[in-house]
């Protein structure tokens, strides 16, 4: 009965919003899904579908999206009773035919794509453990909006030779660095986080950097490169951004203690506790290009610490009568929440 009222809920959600079909994907044998692994789930599922993914304790392993899907998690680190996450400690591979997919509110260690042309591609509100990576074919106009970046190394890593570009890359956290793209147009990093200790853009140019915080983080000019509006703590950017063609309003050398509601100090990597909030008075507070924060509160994307999606979630679920006589009243108590 539990599984039953929460699927109605969160189906109820979705097909308000959309005619295709929403599939459910869990592998927890107390709790399971129509389909119990994502490969049964999308060789099932016709483009355009959603699947929503149980949070569990075991992992959904790696699989390949071979058609058009939105893929909806629980967040990557859920505030409810029994936080489960939906996650995979491997791949996740864009194959032929899955352009325009959405990954949400997942955790997940790789994305790649095959050696086909995906283009489109959303990725949104999900934990990345180690990295977005991607070598062989064009791989244009994706949008990585609200994530959290936990690797300590690339981030997203674009092969030499590899076409990727136009990518909207907004209001996301970033432990590790950005590696490769020399192709045109090229990308718009816009109220990202950067805590990478030292220099967090590697052979990178074309792009054009607005209202970031780069924290620890050096940036290199590149080779086109813009920076407007961004803003450098605790230490100097020894690179001289304002050297680059076009930019402005970028500011060094702020005080540790003038930047986010918890202080940093000498830099940390992410973590859950820390409040990316800007403090009162810093010198990003609606200062961005549009008027409104540096960093990942200001801006037109998505941040929320969680990875929460905007669906309805059961937070409380309880039964205050478990045992109850034939004909009798089970009663449910349950709380939902959406953000």
């Amino acid at each position: 009965m539990r599984k039953n009222l929460i699927l109605s809920i969160l189906m109820l959600s979705i097909s308000t919003a959309t005619f295709a079909t929403v599939r459910t994907v869990s592998n927890n044998s107390n709790s399971p899904g129509q389909y119990t692994t994502m490969s049964a789930a999308i060789t099932a599922a016709i483009a355009g579908d959603t699947l929503m993914v149980h949070g569990s304790n075991n992992d959904y392993g790696s699989f390949t999206i071979s058609k058009q899907l939105t893929i909806i998690g629980t967040g990557h680190n859920p505030q409810k009773q029994g936080p489960l996450v939906s996650f995979t400690n491997g791949t996740i591979t864009f194959g032929s035919g899955s352009s325009n997919s959405k990954l949400i509110g997942l955790r997940i260690n790789t994305i790649t794509q095959s050696s086909s042309s995906i283009v489109g591609v959303q990725i949104l509100l999900c934990q990345i453990t180690s990295q977005i990576m991607f070598g062989g074919s064009t791989t244009n106009n994706w949008i990585v909006d609200g994530n959290i970046f936990t690797g300590t190394s690339y981030n997203i890593n674009g092969s030499s030779g590899h076409t990727w570009s136009n990518w909207q890359i907004r209001n996301n956290i970033f432990n590790g660095q950005i590696y490769y793209s020399t192709g045109s147009p090229g990308h718009y990093f816009n109220n990202n986080i950067f805590l990478y200790n030292g220099a967090v853009l590697s052979s990178l140019s074309n792009s054009f950097f607005n209202n970031n915080i780069f924290y620890r983080a050096t940036a290199s000019i590149g080779s086109g490169n813009q920076f407007n509006n961004n803003l450098f703590a605790p230490v100097t950017n020894t690179s001289n951004v304002n050297s680059a063609p076009s930019s402005q309003n970028n500011i060094n050398a702020v005080a540790s203690t003038a930047v986010f509601v918890t202080d940093l100090g000498a830099g940390a990597n992410f973590t859950y506790a820390t409040d990316y909030n800007l403090v009162s008075g810093s010198p990003g507070e609606n200062s961005g290009t549009d008027g409104t924060d540096r960093g990942v509160y200001g801006g037109d994307g998505d941040y929320e610490q969680n990875g929460i999606p905007t669906n309805p979630y059961i937070s409380e679920f309880g039964i205050s009568n478990p045992s109850i006589s034939n004909g009798g009243t089970l009663n449910i108590n349950f709380k939902s929440k959406i953000r």
